[in-house]
């Protein structure tokens, strides 16, 4: 039992990149990840890092429609199926036409399994309190870090509305501790915010133009994505702090 709660901690922090695989001192540190991907200026890296991250935004998507509690987090699992299941088709098509030599992945690697493992053990475990999240918390206490911004004049307010900001019960679930949907959001924190380091780096510094402005592209709808994780991670800070003075 409680290797599986320490398993479902740490999840929380494996980055959504295979680049993590790459570095042999502390493959799982969230700065390391960042500094990794942000250095991405080649095609064949972008490609591959981008159709393994999408893989597991659909993957872990579909779990979340399954599985998740709450409206909020089923909202967003949706939102992700969708747009990274045309993101992918997408840029492996490209790919293929500017003559990229990468394979769309047959599977996840070992670490994005290790996060797909967790989801579908949280649900089997007790309440995760908020002591017990990660830095993802710190992230979406304030405004968001430079690398995750929205941006201005791309989201519409049909958009806006679909972030799920709203914060009633039924919209976080019945459970305000539910272990899924905790985890899920900061996961989506974490993927996302290392997602447009990525998208953020190529889009400046790649090396191949049609590739370039596919990140710029892909840019405002991870930033939408951010914002909605972030906001379930908020609404469910809310509802848990609540949830504690009400006890007390």
């Amino acid at each position: 039992m409680k290797s599986k709660l320490l398993a479902a901690a740490a999840a929380v922090v494996i980055l959504a990149s295979p680049a993590a695989a790459q570095n042999a001192s502390n493959p799982m540190d969230p700065q390391v990840v960042m500094q990794q991907l942000s250095q991405v200026t080649q095609a064949r890296d972008f490609v591959s890092y981008a159709a393994m991250s999408d893989m597991f935004e659909i993957q872990s998507g579909d779990l979340a429609k399954d599985e998740a509690d709450g409206t909020m987090a089923k909202r967003l699992a949706r939102r992700l199926v969708r747009d990274h299941t045309k993101a992918s088709s997408d840029l492996m098509a490209l790919a293929k036409k500017e003559k990229v030599d990468v394979q769309p992945p047959a599977q996840l690697d070992e670490r994005h399994q290790q996060l797909l493992d967790a989801l579908n053990n949280a649900n089997d475990e007790p309440g995760m309190t908020t002591s017990s999240t990660s830095a993802a918390d710190n992230t979406t206490a304030g405004s968001t870090s430079g690398n995750s911004g929205a941006p201005s004049g791309n989201t519409s307010a049909s958009n806006s509305a679909d972030t799920g900001a709203t914060e009633d019960n039924g919209a976080i679930g019945n459970n305000s501790m539910a272990n899924f949907d905790q985890l899920f959001a900061r996961q989506q924190v974490q993927a996302h915010e290392e997602g447009i380091a990525l998208f953020k780096s190529y889009s400046q510094n790649g090396d191949n133009p049609q590739l370039k402005q596919f990140a710029t592209k892909g840019l405002p709808i991870l930033q939408r994505h951010l914002k909605m994780a972030q906001n379930l991670v908020r609404a469910q800070n809310k509802m848990n702090k609540q949830s504690s003075e009400t006890q007390q």
